[in-house]
């Protein structure tokens, strides 16, 4: 358990003990204690009956959300929330109302225009007669930090481009879709001509320069819902998914090399470099993702021998 799991877990504890502060008797008495102590707790915290309408809120809960105090009674508090999550919320208090069992779930809440994430800890109030009490704690840099992590694991660091696992895994989902309602898509496997030149001239630390401002150029150069990958050191892919024909795929094929047709200014170095392009289709829902782009490789390797061959035939003719 976190840290910040134990202090809600603590402050729902504390505040599991509340009893109505309006009744009269021999419970007024904790009640007060209670609602004092709920009030000083380092967490939000909502008590609600089975409805899910709040009769206390806290000040860490109105200090998180902006809000002064009776702002959130009644159904106030939901305004804070996305309407779906305040929909989940609202059950899981039924829940909880019911059987008693303690319920946690994460949102995000409204905070000074932002939406942070939050974590929520719902527990029944002892003789509480169905009532709740919601725990609330600001776990949005938890929820960065593993978005952080989930994107570092599928897309190259340098770039921010898809990796090659993640490339594959987006070809497999684009052809079980194909598996319900047919259509063509292409692999263009992208090489980048020369490019050991510029990391043995000038550094690797430049070529990495070289390579983002690559990058930049070729997802300018491709469709919006096209997907380019970079999956080798100067090696790229690009999936196509549902291309009318095949002269859509040479078409994105011609942008691509476009692209780089041109020289380069970097750091006012003057960087004239190629791409040489491979295109495949799939054949059929079901062909593995690395037979497609095997084939697309091999076809880029035709275009090099095929540019190599003409530039040696104009050589010759030139002698």
């Amino acid at each position: 358990m976190s840290a910040s799991d134990e202090s809600q877990s603590s402050a729902v504890g504390a505040a599991t003990g509340f009893v109505d502060p309006t009744s009269s008797g021999d419970h007024h008495r904790p009640a007060t204690a209670g609602v004092s102590l709920a009030d000083v707790a380092p967490v939000g915290l909502l008590r609600a009956d089975r409805d899910g309408r709040v009769d206390f809120d806290n000040a860490a809960w109105r200090d998180l959300c902006g809000l002064d105090r009776g702002e959130s009674a009644g159904h106030g508090w939901l305004e804070r929330l996305r309407p779906e999550s305040g929909a989940m919320l609202l059950a899981l208090v039924a829940e909880v109302a019911s059987d008693g069992e303690v319920r946690t779930s994460d949102h995000q809440v409204l905070v000074a225009g932002d939406w942070r994430w939050t974590r929520w800890l719902i527990n029944g109030i002892a003789g509480g007669a169905g009532a709740v009490v919601m725990a609330v704690t600001d776990v949005d840099q938890d929820h960065v930090e593993r978005e952080a992590l989930a994107f570092q694991a599928l897309h190259d660091p340098l770039t921010g481009l898809v990796n090659r696992p993640q490339f594959f895994e987006l070809i497999e989902h684009a052809l079980r879709g194909h598996r319900r309602h047919p259509g063509l898509l292409a692999v263009l496997f992208l090489d980048i001509d020369d490019f050991k030149a510029v990391n043995d001239t000038h550094g690797h630390a430049w070529g990495d320069r070289v390579l983002v401002a690559i990058s930049s150029a070729l997802q300018a150069a491709v469709r919006p819902e096209d997907v380019l990958a970079r999956i080798g050191g100067d090696e790229f892919a690009v999936m196509c998914d549902r291309l009318d024909d095949q002269t859509d795929a040479a078409t994105i094929a011609d942008r691509v090399r476009g692209a780089l047709r041109d020289p380069m200014v970097i750091d006012g170095v003057v960087v004239d470099l190629g791409v040489s392009v491979g295109v495949a289709y799939a054949n059929g829902a079901r062909e593995a993702p690395e037979a497609i782009l095997d084939r697309a490789d091999r076809a880029m390797y035709q275009e090099k021998r095929r540019d190599a061959s003409d530039a040696d035939a104009l050589s010759h003719s030139s002698a």
